[in-house]
């Protein structure tokens, strides 16, 4: 109650301070959560849902809730659905992936139509479906993260992992983070449906990814990250089944709606183009940022790459500090909790591997960059894990507790600030959606 009054009362007065507040508030609920009973559990999600939504909505209270930059078109869409009667394929100049459906704008126009809003009311329906999409993101990687069972703490403290990490902001409402969402249930149903060792639904998948395959090509991507290392890692031929079944379909599904659509080439092409150029770079015959390639940090802005980089640090000192884990798993010998240890170590190699060829990507011109950011949420498992791990003694615990604390908090201070999780967070005119 003190951090919302205190942050609504500095909305009006000053505006800078709130990155102080947010920053120390956040520091106080993980000290809380490592000392409060897990019986005042509901407590301490309520708490941090506050704490995490807080940005985006001193944000909005700061300039206003309308769209930020890729996201402008869609209300005009919506409109267009309106007067038409539906979507229709090629009639407005977009995006040539999005002419067969156009799914955000559909969505707005639908829960413009049942609130009663209307579509030129874009600040109340527009609103609405940014805090849905944010709820579901956080509340299902909350639930991956607690079916893993690295302690009942860390799935709190992967939600703060993701809040500060600027990459892993949804503030903006595109086809991808829909994806995203998509992509997290399925995961989610995966991970249950093995641990129950009951059967999985396969209509229910289905319908998930084709609505996932409309909305964004890279869902077939996210899906195949999870699940390939949960392959590997899997002991079970009745598991090894079910994922090669699952992987299988969506690849299938995937290639059926890229040609159905005249898309298929598309995609190819800007792969291969993609990795020509990262050959290019690493053997030298090409310079960073080149061509349509431009940096996107000026000198002085370099400092909010601490909240970039804070997950990817702790994932890649476990992996050089742990080489006997990583060759246990790749050689696949015995674990003292294979399935588990081994899934979520994997997951970070997957992740630290591919964040760093994204960002090598992004140096030439490509589609790396924004495209594959989701890649650090594979990363957020075994950081929580290392973040949450058990001491030898109660001094080396605190010491290990406050040095968290210390980091988490600067890094949400500069996260939260950072100029590209949108174009209107603190200050006027910053960042590229503002050019949009």
């Amino acid at each position: 109650m003190i951090y919302l009054v205190l942050s609504l009362i500095f909305v009006k007065i000053n505006i800078t301070i709130f990155p102080y507040i947010h920053a120390m508030f956040v520091a106080v609920i993980i000290w809380m959560m490592f000392h409060i009973s897990q019986k005042r559990i509901d407590v301490i999600l309520i708490t941090t849902l506050v704490a995490i939504f807080m940005p985006i909505v001193i944000m909005i209270a700061t300039e206003h809730p309308l769209p930020l930059g890729d996201d402008a078109r869609f209300p005009g869409f919506a409109k267009a659905i309106e007067d038409d009667g539906r979507w229709i394929p090629y009639k407005y100049s977009e995006e040539p992936y999005y002419q067969f459906y156009h799914l955000i704008p559909a969505l707005g126009y639908i829960l413009a139509s049942v609130t009663g809003s209307g579509v030129e009311n874009i600040s109340c329906y527009y609103l609405m479906l940014k805090f849905i999409f944010y709820l579901l993101y956080f509340l299902l990687i909350f639930l991956i993260l607690k079916s893993f069972k690295i302690g009942n703490v860390a799935p709190f403290i992967g939600l703060f992992l993701i809040a500060l990490t600027p990459p892993l902001a949804l503030t903006q409402i595109v086809h991808q983070g829909y994806a995203i969402i998509l992509a997290m249930a399925m995961i989610y149903i995966m991970l249950r449906t093995i641990a129950l060792r009951s059967e999985v639904s396969i209509l229910t998948l289905g319908i998930l990814f084709v609505s996932g395959i409309i909305a964004h090509a890279t869902i077939i991507v996210i899906l195949l990250a999870f699940l390939l290392p949960l392959l590997y890692v899997s002991s079970h031929n009745v598991e090894r089944q079910k994922i090669m079944r699952i992987a299988g379909l969506a690849i299938m599904i995937s290639i059926v709606y890229w040609i159905g659509i005249y898309y298929m080439d598309i995609i190819l092409g800007q792969s291969i183009n993609s990795i020509i150029s990262f050959i290019n770079l690493i053997s030298g015959e090409a310079t960073a940022f080149y061509g349509t390639a431009k940096p996107w940090y000026t000198q002085e802005q370099n400092i909010y790459f601490i909240s970039w980089s804070l997950v990817p640090s702790i994932v890649s000192s476990y992996i050089l500090l742990h080489p006997k884990h990583l060759l246990k798993i790749l050689k696949r010998n015995k674990m003292s909790d294979p399935q588990n240890l081994s899934y979520i170590i994997l997951l970070g190699l997957v992740g630290l591997s591919g964040t760093i060829i994204n960002f090598l990507l992004r140096l030439v011109p490509s589609f790396g960059g924004r495209y594959f950011y989701w890649l650090y949420i594979l990363m957020i498992p075994l950081a929580t894990m290392i973040i949450t791990g058990q001491r030898k003694n109660y001094r080396e615990k605190n010491l290990s507790l406050i040095l968290s604390l210390i980091i988490i908090s600067m890094a949400t201070f500069y996260g939260i600030q950072d100029p590209t999780l949108s174009a209107n967070t603190f200050g006027e005119k910053i960042g590229w959606a503002d050019k949009k």
